[in-house]
């Protein structure tokens, strides 16, 4: 990449950082908060949070704008926002499945780890990991009363979940061709992974390569684009205003430009 083409860039993604932080600055500071009912206001922030949180450090990491890396990025982000929006559906219920099951998760995590520390010989009162993760738990939930629960948090299949949330569109076009690369499967490495040989007494073998990537501006305009859908859903849900500055509309404003 050219040096000025990365400092426009740059430059570009600094102003999105500043204005989709103040976005959700002001999200919050519009939002009464109901102590009565904190914990929508914790998961639902919490998750607009994360959202923002990974399209900024993929924006950021321009390098990884490409087949292998952004797909996975991308798929983390639309499994976001369905949660959201399947949560949204019903706020007062599922914000409570949505924690319990993130604590019966960290519980099981917490038994593999003493398990691991009582096997190596150390003392379970010295393992710092342990304690933490004991200490957070038995700050939100008694751990002896956390409930282990194997099954999807919803206790839905994702599909179901976009279905219900009327996102099934979105589940269909993003979040199942995305995960190809998250799980590694053929219709991924079979597209990224391999090249055929030039030999043709080889019979179209197939030769696995580690290919140069080349980046897509395409890659962060949709981490930005899953980061105002969330947004939106949000506000439209609340019905609340709007940041003055829509920080997804000035980054397309400006892509365009560039492209152009």
């Amino acid at each position: 990449m050219e040096e000025k083409t990365y400092e426009i860039l740059n430059n570009t993604i600094q102003e999105y950082t500043t204005n989709v932080k103040n976005e959700f600055k002001h999200l919050w500071n519009v939002w009464e908060i109901k102590l009565s009912k904190k914990e929508i206001h914790e998961v639902i922030g919490g998750l607009i949070a994360r959202q923002i949180s990974l399209a900024i450090h993929f924006m950021i990491s321009t390098n990884n704008w490409n087949n292998e890396i952004a797909p996975v990025i991308l798929r983390s982000m639309a499994d976001n926002y369905i949660n959201l929006a399947w949560i949204l559906r019903d706020p007062d219920d599922r914000v409570r499945k949505f924690i319990d099951y993130g604590l019966s998760q960290e519980k099981i995590t917490l038994e593999y780890r003493l398990n691991q520390v009582s096997e190596d010989g150390i003392n379970m009162g010295d393992d710092m990991v342990a304690k933490a993760s004991t200490a957070w738990i038995n700050f939100q939930q008694f751990h002896f009363l956390t409930v282990v629960d194997f099954g999807s948090w919803s206790g839905l299949t994702v599909y179901k979940m976009a279905e219900e949330a009327d996102c099934k569109d979105f589940y269909n076009y993003v979040y199942t061709p995305f995960s190809a690369a998250v799980h590694n499967m053929w219709n991924h490495i079979g597209k990224h992974n391999v090249r055929m040989s030039a030999n043709p007494l080889h019979r179209h073998l197939l030769i696995p390569t580690i290919p140069d990537l080349i980046i897509s501006l395409e890659y962060p305009e949709l981490a930005a684009k899953y980061v105002e859908k969330c947004l939106d859903k949000f506000h439209q849900y609340f019905g609340l205003s709007r940041c003055d500055v829509n920080a997804y509309e000035v980054l397309t404003t400006k892509f365009d430009a560039f492209n152009n």
